[in-house]
């Protein structure tokens, strides 16, 4: 989400060199220019989304079209745990995006194909990739003892959870995380499951710094626990937004409902929730879009099989596009908010030319 991205495939950046396909970006470009296509400069992972047509921002016409496929490219192609190549993390992507799609059918696939790509990965020498070998300070060996229950949703370090270093535990059968913290070069998914010889329940020394964004998966609740947690020196504000509000597809944040952070809680249905925040997703005039997909931010599988589903801290800045594959989907305001929401979302730079 912050900062420069790797021109080859929109990795995490360390001194340079990308984390996910290893490329050195201090190079020249001139030494890789062959082979020019019309996808260059965009993300290994990106989808050909659809062009769409510049909407009546008075009167916003919903589409009665069948549902399109909708794809999803977020932070230039992120969900990468380990540096194990561009391949392999492409294919985890794809297995993530599966998952999300139809979590009952795809589930167990998806995980034994998880653990068969951390083996792989083993071959690429990822295992001697640690983590925390670029962070910039270490954490307070003191502090409070605090656990709590994430649920599926979007934290800041700080603001929502007090900066220490944790043990992510499984609730449910499955879980993962995203931790993405720019300032001290971190960047991982933990991979959680019950049933999965591969896979723990457990997983410790999760450090999460201040700033940092921790991305808690739809498949299921996670706790953390801590006995260094600096929670004196956490801070936030309540969040201005006061009330519920329903949405469908094609509403338009700050016109059709107010922009803000929002929790999605639904008792009943299944759906799919996906979202453009302006200048997240690639755009090139020049590109020949195929009509069956539409780019997005970020997408949400909402199913109440287990039971009520929820999703915190959802930031729907002005101009988002709301898409929702049928029904409504309500949203409840979000408890507190960060004091400033700056570079939360990595936005593209559509002006830039590359030579």
């Amino acid at each position: 989400m912050f900062g420069k991205r790797c021109t080859l495939c929109g990795g995490k950046l360390v001194n340079n060199k990308c984390t996910l396909c290893g490329l050195d970006n201090s190079k020249s470009d001139e030494n890789y220019k062959l082979n020019i296509g019309s996808c260059d400069n965009q993300p290994l992972t990106h989808v050909h989304g659809e062009k769409r047509p510049e909407k009546n921002k008075n009167a916003v016409q919903k589409s009665k079209q069948a549902p399109k496929k909708i794809s999803t490219a977020k932070a230039g192609g992120k969900k990468n745990r380990k540096k194990a190549g561009g391949l392999i993390a492409s294919i985890l992507i794809i297995l993530i995006f599966l998952g999300s799609r139809v979590p009952e059918f795809a589930m167990d696939i998806r995980y034994k194909l998880m653990n068969l790509l951390e083996e792989t990965s083993d071959f690429f020498g990822a295992d001697d990739y640690d983590e925390y070998e670029a962070v910039s300070r270490e954490l307070s060996e003191t502090g409070d003892i605090y656990e709590i229950t994430l649920d599926p949703g979007n934290y800041i370090v700080g603001v929502h959870i007090p900066e220490g270093t944790y043990r992510a535990e499984l609730v449910g059968e499955y879980g993962s995380f995203l931790l993405d913290d720019a300032e001290n070069n971190i960047y991982f998914w933990g991979n959680l499951g019950k049933y999965d010889t591969d896979n723990s329940v457990y997983m410790e020394d999760v450090r999460c710094y201040t700033g940092a964004q921790l991305e808690v998966d739809s498949e299921g609740a996670l706790k953390f626990y801590s006995e260094n947690a600096q929670t004196a020196d956490m801070f936030n504000l309540p969040n201005p937004l006061t009330e519920a509000v329903m949405v469908r597809d094609g509403d338009i944040a700050g016109i059709d409902f107010s922009a803000g952070t929002y929790d999605i809680v639904m008792s009943e249905g299944e759906t799919h929730f996906a979202y453009i925040v302006p200048g997240t997703v690639w755009e090139d005039p020049e590109e020949d879009y195929v009509d069956d997909y539409v780019e997005t931010t970020d997408q949400v599988w909402i199913s109440t099989y287990n039971g009520e589903f929820v999703y915190r801290n959802l930031y729907l800045p002005e101009n988002t596009e709301i898409l929702i594959d049928e029904g409504e989907v309500l949203l409840i305001p979000s408890e507190v908010i960060p004091e400033s929401y700056e570079g939360y979302y990595y936005i593209y730079d559509n002006e830039e030319t590359y030579e």
